[in-house]
């Protein structure tokens, strides 16, 4: 990817520069810049099915306020809803 490659010289000719993409969120790339992906920014969409603890209870937490709702992802009517229940008071 063209990303990677500018990633990658910018750092060797020593350019600071902080990256914002949305394709950087996988192990790939990650293995491929290798130092150059340090303080980059990354841009993803929210995955209900990410296996942590702080995920479960979030998705627990996002059925009993949202019953009505499918789950909290991508495309879904409720996207917005999503940011509201992370950032609201329990």
């Amino acid at each position: 990817m063209d990303l990677h490659v500018l990633m990658k010289q910018a750092k060797q000719l020593g350019v600071k520069a902080r990256w914002a993409s949305n394709q950087l969120d996988d192990p790939v790339s990650l293995e491929i810049l290798g130092e150059a992906a340090i303080g980059a920014i990354v841009v993803s969409q929210y995955s209900p099915e990410v296996d942590t603890p702080q995920n479960k209870v979030f998705v627990e937490k996002w059925h009993k306020k949202l019953k009505d709702t499918k789950y909290p992802g991508q495309g879904e009517p409720a996207g917005f809803q999503t940011a509201a229940c992370s950032f609201s008071k329990p």
